[in-house]
């Protein structure tokens, strides 16, 4: 399995994607001193925002996922034992 987390990535993912278009923005609309720190303060503020928000879908999403994935694995591991279990004496008899 892979060491590392879509959850966490995606989220840098977002918030590296907001930050180019955040400086890209800048750049290529440029305002007075006080209403561009006024803007960025606004523009960061929101990325922020929207980077909670997609990371907390995210990880719903991912607690649904298990809470429906548990139940089947469950009865995943309790049918395959109880197939090591009936296939034990079997494989006593041969060996």
């Amino acid at each position: 399995m892979s060491n590392t987390n879509p959850i966490r990535n995606l989220a840098i993912g977002f918030l590296v994607g907001a930050a180019v278009g955040l400086t890209l923005g800048v750049l290529y609309a440029p305002r007075p001193g006080r209403e561009l720190r006024q803007r960025v303060r606004e523009r960061g503020r929101e990325a922020r925002e929207t980077a909670e928000k997609v990371i907390h879908e995210a990880q719903e999403k991912a607690e649904n996922i298990i809470e429906q994935a548990r139940p089947r694995a469950d009865a995943l591991l309790h049918r395959k034992r109880e197939k090591a279990t009936e296939a034990e004496p079997h494989t006593q008899e041969v060996g």
